[in-house]
């Protein structure tokens, strides 16, 4: 079974300019001509705008989504998501779907033979052990891969994942974003060899980067890359990015066509600003990305120990009017679980407004949480929300605070800057995104686990880890959801956000996809007159 994201992308061309700034409702897809009405155009130049400087040119120690837009093309992973499908692994370098053994302890990936480094040196198995003992030895994600015990290489074209235990996420990580495929030569040479140089087996191979500026690559003449017809891929004669931190550059590159995309997307007000500059001349792709702003209680501290409470809390926020309101505000939009809509994990509408919160009657939900807090001696609860600081909160801020207002609940929001510590006796409830690279439970979880001295919750995480019968962990995955924001209310989504990517039309073979990073795979763009 897949999530199905076919109905939550939106490709649109805004033939009027105030297309966007009348509602933010997802425009009906314009009806796409068939891949083979079309032919690719070869050549050109792709000018897009990249959010920042990477701090190194090691993927596998940063953290910010946008350096992968620089550094994604000129590398190969092991496995693609595919964006319209992300249950779905794509082999980049692996020739097929990964084999499990008969005990589901070793999982083995047979490898591509013709893929060669931008110096010319073949891939071979011994490059991606390298790169996964990199990556498992001490990077942001290395505590992603707790389950393996070894990675080794049977022969040169077989990679081989020895885990210590069952664990169905695992193939989804195969398919990380963020771990690009590097050379075991040269980090043999020079273990922080890319630290400062890019060398790859990607669609494209690095040329320079102008520090703060700019960022060019030209094609990889011996790209392993075919399309459908066989023609050699990628058609570009290659990109240069345009290196803006400032938001109001980032959109003006857009606004006067110095660049043709910002893969990173823009909020409502710019999307709408940029929909009135050029009008007919620009396209747009919403989906709903793996990001969701969650409310975390301080269980910790009374009287949020009380799961009567907590629930309280939660059936006072009306999510099915948030939606329409603050949609056209901010990019926030979908009701949902924990994991994110649409994807195979997903709980059904339906099962859904039976969990707290999460109803169409907004005044029984309030007249519940209001009985619920009088049950629980707390009538006049009053609590400080600590969100981040900034005005792209304040609508979401202020709503749920008239909300709860409306249940007999006073709040008041202390903004803290990013990373901030949050002062003794501040931290009642926390207002934070959470965004995944992956629609995959155990990095959903994973935050969750150990932390509520709650054996029945930690059961529950590994259960579904275990669990190797697809239709089952789906059943297992739906029922621990229920139970950490309806039965326990440990934590509660309060929307899911949408990335907003108005980009020009001339730009062709795109599709975004719901992870954070979304890697953007440039091998089959290409320039339309």
């Amino acid at each position: 079974m897949r999530g199905n994201a076919r109905g939550v992308v939106a490709l649109v061309v805004l033939v009027l300019v105030g297309a966007c700034t009348q509602q933010n409702t997802t425009p009906s897809p314009t009806p796409a001509a068939s891949p083979s009405a079309i032919k690719p155009a070869r050549g050109g130049t792709l000018t897009f705008v990249a959010n920042e400087q990477p701090a190194t040119y090691d993927a596998h120690q940063l953290t910010s989504p946008a350096a992968l837009d620089l550094l994604a093309p000129e590398y190969s992973v092991l496995y693609k998501i595919d964006p319209l499908d992300p249950a779905h692994l794509v082999p980049d370098i692996a020739v097929d779907q990964p084999q499990l053994s008969s005990d589901k302890l070793t999982v083995t990936v047979k490898l591509r033979t013709d893929a060669k480094f931008a110096d010319g040196a073949q891939l071979t198995s011994a490059d991606v052990v390298a790169t996964y003992q990199k990556i498992l030895a001490g990077t942001p994600r290395a505590s992603w891969y707790a389950m393996v015990d070894s990675v080794s290489a049977p022969d040169a074209s077989t990679v081989a994942f020895k885990l210590k235990t069952v664990d169905s996420g695992f193939l989804q990580l195969l398919a990380s974003p963020w771990n690009l495929i590097y050379s075991a030569a040269k980090l043999k040479q020079d273990a922080h060899f890319y630290d400062t140089n890019v060398d790859g087996t990607g669609p494209f191979t690095f040329v320079s980067n102008n520090k703060g500026v700019d960022w060019t690559a030209k094609r990889n003449d011996a790209y392993f890359g075919k399309d459908a017809a066989g023609t050699q891929l990628p058609y570009l004669d290659g990109f240069t990015a345009l290196i803006r931190g400032d938001a109001a550059a980032q959109l003006d590159a857009i606004k006067t066509k110095k660049a043709t995309i910002d893969f990173q997307g823009f909020t409502v007000a710019q999307r709408n600003d940029l929909a009135k500059a050029i009008g007919s001349d620009l396209a747009l792709q919403e989906i709903t990305e793996s990001c969701v702003d969650t409310l975390i209680p301080n269980t910790s501290k009374k009287p949020f120990d009380q799961v009567a409470v907590r629930q309280a809390i939660t059936l006072a926020i009306d999510r099915r009017g948030n939606n329409a309101t603050l949609s056209t505000k901010m990019n926030l939009k979908d009701v949902g679980g924990l994991m994110r809509p649409h994807s195979a994990w997903v709980i059904s509408d339906a099962d859904l407004q039976n969990v707290k919160g999460f109803g169409t009657d907004t005044s029984a939900a309030h007249d519940a949480a209001k009985k619920a807090l009088s049950d629980a001696g707390v009538s006049n609860l009053s609590f400080n929300l600590v969100t981040p600081e900034g005005d792209e909160y304040t609508p979401e801020t202020d709503l749920l605070i008239d909300q709860w207002k409306q249940a007999g609940i006073t709040a008041t929001r202390v903004a803290l800057p990013p990373d901030a510590k949050i002062p003794e006796g501040v931290g009642d409830i926390v207002l934070q995104t959470r965004c995944y690279a992956l629609d995959e439970p155990d990095r959903v979880f994973a935050s969750l686990r150990g932390v509520y001295s709650d054996t029945n919750l930690d059961g529950q995480i590994d259960a579904q880890s275990k669990e190797t019968d697809l239709n089952k962990r789906i059943l297992d995955v739906i029922a621990l959801q229920k139970y950490v924001m309806d039965e326990k209310a440990y934590v509660f989504p309060v929307l899911w956000r949408f990335r907003s990517v108005p980009y020009l039309k001339s730009l062709r073979g795109w599709q975004q996809g719901p992870g954070v990073p979304s890697p953007t795979d440039l091998s089959t763009v290409w320039i339309a007159s």
